[in-house]
């Protein structure tokens, strides 16, 4: 499915993309489509900049790992509803503290990406928020979990091994 100005109908009506199958093209047709809640297009070859999302106010998942997606993480600052962000294995960049007043984000991975700063600072920020990070491109320290709602104590993220526990 090539991304088209037919899938941006479809996401208006639907509010949510979540088939990623044979998905490509470039997301900057998605531009008007701000009242998207739900984006997964992990592991496709769309390709463009992530500012794209940067005015989707209601966009509560935005799933894009292993894309060909670039551009800054810091236009995705003002999403206030956002509680899952994975742009591991993309060449996104930017500052990882840009992402500090999403106070409700509850899963952050940006395993191997060109995004630095302090994965400590913004965990006292987000206290809640899972945060998978590497030290592989990004020079990140490794992502600690102290979320009570995931059940499970302070823990470190090896760099060989994703947000979900899979080993590399």
């Amino acid at each position: 499915m090539l991304i088209s100005p037919n899938l941006n109908v479809l996401a208006q009506t639907k509010r949510e993309i979540l088939s990623n199958i044979g998905v490509k093209g470039d997301i900057q047709a998605l531009e008007c489509c701000r009242g998207l809640a739900e984006v997964e297009l992990y592991l496709t070859s769309v390709s463009g900049n992530i500012s794209v999302f940067g005015e989707a106010s209601n966009l509560t998942k935005l799933n894009l790992y292993s894309s060909r997606v670039i551009g800054s993480i810091n236009s995705l600052s003002k999403l206030r509803k956002l509680q899952f962000l994975d742009v591991g294995y993309t060449s996104v960049r930017g500052s990882i503290m840009a992402l500090a007043p999403n106070t409700g984000l509850e899963v952050l991975t940006v395993v191997n990406t060109q995004i630095s700063g302090n994965t400590e600072a913004l965990q006292e920020c987000l206290p809640n928020c899972f945060i998978a990070a590497s030290r592989d491109r990004s020079g990140l320290e490794y992502g600690r979990c102290r979320s009570q709602s995931l059940g499970t104590s302070p823990t470190n993220i090896k760099s060989t091994t994703d947000a979900w526990g899979s080993s590399k």
